[in-house]
């Protein structure tokens, strides 16, 4: 159809791809938080079903003298900066009244679970698969959550002048996620061989993280970008980015409408929603 989609696993890479922006019509960061900075223009965005809470958490070993978020102040903690990990550990330092230079962060992506099985860092916000082999290696404790902190979704963004002049294209992509999701829930095996192949490591340990992650398309809600906004609001206060974002101006309400919201929920291998 013309353009090209670029999609960038959090574990493996950074959230910028190697082709020119001209060439990027459609991609997803995952995990990326939408107020993180971007390409000119992008603005449409397209999110996993409901809150992927299962997915994520910060955790330390069990024989750890943490016992509280208060006390990650002067801490090693490591975690894939520039994805939703950070935006999970600056909410949670938030609510122990803590900031981002409280902590001595380790941008470590891939090799944060080897850091943490190793104690070269004290904390680690880990997620899944990563996160299986390190409960089956380690004893673990979690200090915070992703339930109760923030939704966790997943984004795809698209360019502004893309969505504007190319809906039927849009819709396409829209309607291939839709069913892209879908034959992953019902084949969660095979889907986590293809996982594993192309981003390596375990097959059973991407079968549990697909099996607990939740699938389908959903519009951009104002719940979300107010949860957004305070994200951006805290990255601005921590020195992470150099400008204060309107969050609600990256949006395009227009996009919401090619997502149909009976399609929201997929059934799994046995049949249930």
């Amino acid at each position: 159809m013309g353009f090209r989609a670029w999609v960038s696993q959090h574990t493996r890479s950074r959230t910028e791809p190697a082709s020119p922006q001209s060439v990027i019509e459609w991609w997803c960061p995952a995990g990326r938080p939408v107020h993180r900075p971007s390409r000119p223009g992008a603005t449409g965005r397209r999110r996993r079903r409901t809150a992927r809470h299962e997915n994520g958490r910060l955790v330390v070993h069990e024989d750890s003298p943490i016992t509280s978020l208060s006390d990650l102040a002067g801490k090693r903690v490591a975690l894939g900066h520039g994805s939703g990990q950070t935006t999970l550990l600056l909410f949670a330092l938030d609510r122990a009244g803590l900031s981002w230079k409280d902590i001595e962060p380790v941008d470590a992506y891939g090799d944060a679970a080897q850091l943490f099985l190793d104690r070269e860092v004290d904390a680690w916000v880990g997620s899944y698969p990563s996160l299986t082999r390190v409960e089956r290696e380690s004893s673990i404790r979690g200090l915070v959550a992703t339930d109760g902190l923030f939704s966790h979704r997943s984004l795809w963004f698209t360019r502004r002048d893309f969505a504007e002049r190319h809906p039927e294209e849009l819709a396409a992509i829209v309607a291939a996620l839709q069913e892209s999701d879908a034959w992953i829930q019902q084949n969660h095996r095979a889907a986590a061989e293809l996982f594993a192949a192309d981003d390596g490591g375990d097959v059973d340990a991407w079968e549990h993280a697909l099996r607990t992650r939740p699938f389908g398309l959903h519009p951009v809600s104002e719940d979300f970008v107010a949860e957004q906004q305070r994200a951006a609001d805290l990255f601005h206060a921590s020195g992470l980015i150099d400008r204060k974002i309107s969050v609600s101006e990256a949006v395009l309400p227009e996009i919401n409408r090619l997502v149909d919201p009976t399609q929201a929920d997929y059934p799994d291998e046995a049949g249930r929603l």
